[in-house]
């Protein structure tokens, strides 16, 4: 759950601007403000996910290899948080922009956000699904591995 509210929370952006952009009911001004929420609440959420993802990297001893997918997943991730970021700023920071340019522009920058989230949970997939990195281990395997349950 850590990780899956924020890149839900995320993924909705692009949604709810293409509703705004169609002015779907005529509310834009509601689509763009719930987008603006999703947002907001998305990068709050993504800290302690990042914080989970460090902390596990810190933890006990990993392959190479497998330190080097953790690595590219959290470059990925934050890659996709420092342009939802952005989108953020664009929303709300006080620029001299047009309101139509600054949507268009926050928008852009969350529809290409979601596509870094796509890869990166893909590669957060392989990392638990393959390699077993953050899941939780059976005493069973603790007890033959020498690690503390």
């Amino acid at each position: 759950l850590t990780v899956h509210f924020p890149v839900a929370l995320l993924a909705l952006v692009p949604a709810l601007d293409a509703l705004a952009m169609a002015d779907v009911a005529g509310r834009q001004a509601l689509w763009f403000s719930v987008a603006g929420g999703a947002l907001l609440l998305g990068l709050a959420a993504s800290l302690p996910a990042l914080a989970t993802g460090l902390l596990e990297l810190a933890e006990g001893e990993i392959a190479p290899e497998v330190t080097q997918a953790i690595i590219w997943h959290m470059v990925t991730m934050a890659s996709a948080v420092t342009l939802d970021a952005f989108s953020a700023l664009l929303r709300y920071a006080p620029l001299p922009l047009d309101i139509g340019l600054g949507h268009w522009s926050a928008a852009t920058c969350s529809s290409a956000a979601l596509g870094l989230l796509a890869w990166g949970g893909h590669q957060g997939a392989r990392l638990v699904y393959v390699h077993g990195v953050g899941r939780v281990r059976s005493a069973e395997h603790q007890a033959s591995s020498g690690t503390p349950p």
